[in-house]
């Protein structure tokens, strides 16, 4: 795409299979693709995926809805999850954050598409309940 193909400009689908195949990374051990167990694998994917949502906020930023990459609620889920799946210290207050995030984006009229769904909110209830946080 950036060499003047236009063909294959990513969307919002794009983005997000991304999103999700960096917090779902399986790594080679022996003979069988296991989730990272190494906690710094974890945080890079994770970290990884952040840097993706951002990217897709600045695209949006910049071009608006006719950019054809509009950071959605599936988008935002993707990292919530990531977080409240982490097991760090930490973890559920950040996917906290990013459902508040989302809630103040909604208010604010220019994301009018993000409007957090029940399934972010229980991602967030989830993420507390798993990591005993309160």
């Amino acid at each position: 795409y950036k060499d003047g193909n236009v063909d294959v400009k990513p969307d919002t689908i794009t983005y997000n299979s991304v999103l999700d195949a960096w917090v779902s990374t399986k790594k080679f051990e022996g003979s069988v693709y296991t989730s990272p167990k190494d906690e710094e694998d974890r945080r890079y994917a994770i970290q990884s995926a952040e840097r993706i949502l951002r990217e897709m906020e600045d695209v949006y930023e910049k071009e608006g809805k006719a950019g054809g990459v509009i950071p959605d609620v599936i988008s935002y889920n993707i990292l919530m999850d990531a977080f409240g799946k982490s097991e760090e210290d930490g973890s559920a207050e950040r996917a906290e954050e990013i459902l508040r995030s989302m809630e103040e984006k909604y208010a604010s009229g220019h994301y009018d598409h993000l409007r957090p769904s029940n399934i972010s909110f229980n991602i967030c209830i989830n993420a507390y309940a798993k990591s005993g946080e309160s």
